[in-house]
């Protein structure tokens, strides 16, 4: 039978499992149903063919994989913010400005590897397409739309500016490709703003489908565009 310090101990214990869980139940990759009782029977486990271990320094262990397991869920679900790249946003009444600068010697100025998207609506041919050591801008057309409804995706380094109509939109914090980014949409018009350690992504959907298209799942299928 446990003594009441191992009782209280264990109530701890599980308290704090619990108040984790809560914490991360938004998290995508959540803790497996059985782990409580994976915990309660670890700390239970028979001594016999093991090294002998006080019941303090197996709950500090426990503790440490607690420590280790929700440190890890919670890189999985909270995005990145560039450690090469910050950025200065200002608002006025007809849209967003946005001004990037390096924050690291490792930035280069040029974007690198060139991305494009790696799935597209059905319908949606390749419009046109630009690219240099600079940028990269890419637009998709639905057939038979004469540009009412097209897709935009634009690349560019460090350093670059960026003005957006953001005029009544509605904007929300997401996360594209891991990394920390926002969305900006309103009827007719979506369009996603991000940072990479490398560069800086704009794309956008205009047309009646932009709000019937997922950009965000269209940002998240980018694939490098092999040199030629």
């Amino acid at each position: 039978m446990k003594s009441k310090e191992e009782r209280l101990i264990e109530q701890a214990v599980l308290q704090a499992f619990e108040e984790d869980q809560k914490a991360y139940e938004q998290v995508e990759v959540s803790l497996p149903p059985d782990f409580k009782e994976r915990i309660l029977r670890l700390a239970d486990a028979s001594v016999e063919k093991k090294r002998y271990m006080p019941m303090r320094q197996r709950l500090i262990l426990l503790a440490a994989v607690l420590l280790m397991l929700c440190c890890f869920t919670g890189m999985v679900a909270y995005p990145l913010i560039s450690a090469n790249i910050g950025h200065r946003k200002t608002e006025d009444g007809n849209g967003t400005h946005i001004d990037t600068y390096p924050t690291s010697s490792e930035v280069m100025d040029s974007i690198g590897v060139h991305y494009t998207l790696g799935k597209l609506p059905d319908g949606y041919t390749e419009h046109w397409y630009q690219r240099d050591r600079q940028h990269t801008l890419r637009n998709w057309e639905k057939e038979g739309t004469h540009w009412r409804t097209d897709i935009t995706l634009v690349q560019a380094p460090a350093g670059s500016s960026w003005r957006i109509n953001t005029e009544g939109c509605k904007e929300e914090k997401v996360a594209v490709q891991n990394f920390a980014g926002s969305w900006y949409h309103k009827e007719d018009f979506s369009c996603l703003f991000w940072i990479t350690d490398d560069c800086v992504f704009y794309m956008c959907v205009s047309g009646p489908e932009a709000n019937s298209l997922d950009i965000l799942s269209m940002a998240n299928t980018l694939v490098p565009v092999e040199e030629k």
